[in-house]
């Protein structure tokens, strides 16, 4: 009685994760399933219904292909997210994530060309997710970048993938306000940077141009 009482303590604690550095235990990883476009209100249902109430990782199934709109907005309790075979990341998917740390999209590739699987970032993406300390934008996403990480303020090293696209443009406050950004890769098929995309960048001391 004793050790299951003890087993029980430990699954609540292991499901209402509080300390989200996982120096106390490893945080949950949820394995986020369904079909074709995921959307917020299945975030919610799977994390109620596998009684998750406190920090955790989230990774998805290879049959989700797309990140909808919103799916993970002002979710402040989702601190690690892999991107597996997702084509395409809605408007504003992880925006306001404030306690999202790390993200990476670049995992799947096709058997095909070779090429990653991630084609679309929408608007917002990741505005306001402070504490996401780096990203690498894979270099098959053919998107121009409005408002990409606009209030990132922990954000320090972000590159942009060569992509495949000639003509592409750094829009509106892509970076504005990322207080903390030191260093940038820019591909040189980017012909513009619009107004703003630096603004606030006030520790910004290295943009790096491909092929420049």
């Amino acid at each position: 009685t004793v050790i299951t009482y003890i087993e029980v303590i430990q699954t609540m604690s292991y499901k209402n994760m509080t300390d989200l550095t996982g120096d106390s235990g490893f945080l949950p990883t949820v394995i986020f399933t369904g079909s074709g476009q995921f959307t917020s209100a299945m975030r919610t249902a799977q994390l109620a219904l596998e009684g998750i109430t406190g920090y955790y990782e989230a990774d998805f199934v290879d049959t989700i292909t797309s990140l909808g709109p919103l799916c993970f907005y002002e979710d402040t309790k989702v601190v690690v997210v892999t991107i597996n075979k997702a084509t395409s990341i809605g408007t504003a998917a992880f925006s306001s994530c404030i306690n999202l740390r790390a993200i990476t999209l670049d995992t799947a590739t096709s058997a095909s060309t070779g090429q990653y699987l991630l084609t679309s970032i929408g608007s917002f993406c990741f505005e306001y997710c402070t504490s996401l300390r780096n990203l690498y934008i894979p270099d098959t996403v053919l998107s121009n970048l409005y408002y990409l990480c606009r209030g990132c303020t922990a954000l320090e090293v972000c590159v942009l993938g060569n992509a495949y696209t000639p003509n592409m443009a750094l829009n509106l406050a892509a970076f504005e306000n990322c207080s903390s950004l030191k260093y940038i890769v820019i591909p040189d098929n980017y012909i513009s940077i619009d107004g703003y995309a630096f603004a606030g960048c006030t520790a910004l001391a290295t943009v790096a141009i491909y092929g420049k």
